[in-house]
């Protein structure tokens, strides 16, 4: 799971770099339609390549004699009054700000005097970082288990957040960048793993995780204005770092 996860973070190692250049070289119009081309291409491959898990169900053979029928996929509210899946409302916490450092990663840079030319990588840099995230500590949760790998990473999510304040030139942001890109990806790729683990039977995952990633959803879609709100004109840099350092810290808990 964590290496089709990393593929995003390839794509952010990618399309940074591309934008950045079409729209010097061609202007924005043309960078997206160039984006959306790329984009199109590489679905239609991956389309190309997926297979279902099951056959269709007029295709399922009927169990023969001594043979257990599949069990019917349990019901949703079941499932919402499972204890065991509040754990949701940590994962809703922690996607509300996790993303503030990759969007501001190089405002914040440029805020600090860093040279434009390096600011536009910062991006590209957290993203590589990023790749080793998500693959890596698969591993890791194999052996310590997914719930214990993911509370070690978004605690140090936070940690690297807060030591922002201090990062005032370009080495200090750099390394927070690519650290960032480890750790935050690591809780990103942990994440369908650790619902997973939840589910009595492979017939809850897929409703398990859809219910989980709906309720992010709108955690992800609320970050940025609060972030932008906290931040104002005036560049408050404390007041979204320090949030974004805090709701990690709670949901760990």
């Amino acid at each position: 799971m964590g290496i089709a996860i990393s593929g995003s973070s390839f794509g952010g190692v990618v399309f940074p770099i591309m934008l950045n250049r079409l729209i010097e070289q061609r202007g924005f119009a043309e960078a997206t339609r160039s984006t959306a081309y790329l984009c199109t291409g590489l679905m239609a491959i991956a389309l190309l390549c997926m297979r279902t898990r099951l056959p269709p169900r007029n295709k399922v053979p009927r169990p023969t004699h001594g043979e257990e029928a599949p069990s019917p996929p349990p019901a949703v509210l079941d499932l919402l009054k499972d204890t065991k899946y509040m754990i949701t409302i940590a994962a809703f916490v922690n996607i509300l700000g996790i993303f503030t450092p990759i969007f501001y990663m190089q405002l914040y840079a440029v805020n600090h005097n860093v040279d434009w030319t390096l600011a536009l990588y910062l991006l590209t840099m957290l993203n590589a970082g990023s790749i080793i995230g998500r693959i890596a500590p698969n591993f890791i949760g194999d052996i310590w288990g997914p719930f214990n790998t993911i509370i070690v990473c978004t605690i140090a999510c936070a940690v690297l957040v807060i030591s922002l304040l201090a990062a005032n030139d370009a080495a200090g942001i750099i390394v927070v960048a690519v650290l960032y890109g480890i750790f935050s990806g690591a809780h990103i790729s942990l994440i369908s793993p650790l619902f997973a683990s939840l589910s009595r039977s492979i017939s809850e995952i897929g409703i398990r995780l859809g219910l989980t990633f709906t309720v992010v959803a709108f955690a992800g879609l609320a970050c940025t204005p609060i972030m932008v709100a906290l931040l104002t004109d005036e560049l408050k840099w404390n007041r979204p770092i320090g949030l974004s350092a805090a709701r990690p810290l709670f949901s760990s808990f």
